[in-house]
């Protein structure tokens, strides 16, 4: 499998749904399987939920995490927030692991 495309924020909002889901079918035919991945844990918190959803292929692994909190659309707050990590063996400023180094 080639290595993982850097996509900002821009290049990501910039994909259309077919354009999803033309990635998506072009790294499963790569090789990638998601059965393969570590499984993904729920934990429960008083305010909600952490949800943990990483990921591995060759040369390069990632995490999803989502926070989920019920309660924080009446404070005006968001339900929920998201951010993901991946690092891989390349060399690359833009993938680093949330620890900082590469």
């Amino acid at each position: 499998m080639s290595a993982l495309p850097f996509l900002d924020a821009a290049a990501v909002a910039a994909l259309s749904p077919l354009e999803a889901v033309d990635a998506l079918e072009a790294a499963l035919r790569a090789g990638l399987d998601p059965d393969a991945d570590p499984p993904r844990q729920a934990v429960g918190t008083e305010a909600g939920e952490i949800l943990i959803m990483p990921s591995a292929s060759r040369g390069a692994a990632g995490v999803k995490l989502v926070t989920v909190a019920p309660g924080n659309p009446t404070a005006g707050c968001r339900g929920s927030r998201a951010s993901t990590r991946c690092s891989t063996r390349r060399r690359s400023p833009r993938r680093r692991s949330s620890t900082g180094s590469r």
